[in-house]
């Protein structure tokens, strides 16, 4: 036998450290670990995001925090073609200017529907268009009659009174 001191083993034999990692050399200090009152984990909401290749839901948007609902809008065609459509009958009678006005809120109404429709959700506002269609159509409809029974009526009183 000889008189030198053995040095024990870095680990006991058949122990294994934690992860696999290797300890530290004789001398050296224990790596540092997580600061006190922090654990080994991200705090909630900051390890993961919104999971890949997904887009919002329709009337989300994406945010930095996560999805964000926003409400939808009403279209402003919509609402113009109706204005104009209501504007149009009492304008009517003045100089028939009403006319011009039904003239211009129905093809408002008609392109408000199409974008609605195309906006999947976004956009509100589909009965303000109907109604600026059918108000419009019907007094145009009406403008029409009133001008065909004047130039009959017209003609018929030019007939009877020569």
């Amino acid at each position: 036998m000889t008189d030198e001191p053995t040095t024990p083993p870095a680990t006991p034999p058949g122990w294994t450290t934690p992860g696999g990692a290797t300890p530290p050399p004789p001398g050296w200090p224990p790596p540092p670990g997580p600061a006190y009152g922090q654990g080994p984990y991200a705090p909630p909401g900051q390890a993961y995001g919104p999971p890949p290749g997904y887009g919002a839901p329709p009337g989300y948007t994406a945010t930095p925090w996560g999805y964000s609902y926003v409400p939808p809008t009403t279209e402003a065609l919509a609402t113009a073609s109706l204005v104009l459509a209501i504007a149009g009958i009492p304008f009517g009678f003045v100089c028939g200017i009403g006319v011009l006005f039904e003239i211009a809120a129905l093809p408002m109404g008609i392109v408000a529907r199409r974008r609605i429709r195309e906006a999947n959700g976004r956009l509100t506002g589909d009965g303000l268009a109907i109604g600026g269609i059918a108000v419009s159509a019907v007094v145009l409809v009406l403008a029409v009659l009133m001008v065909v029974l004047l130039v009959v009526l017209g003609n018929v009183n030019n007939g009877s009174t020569s």
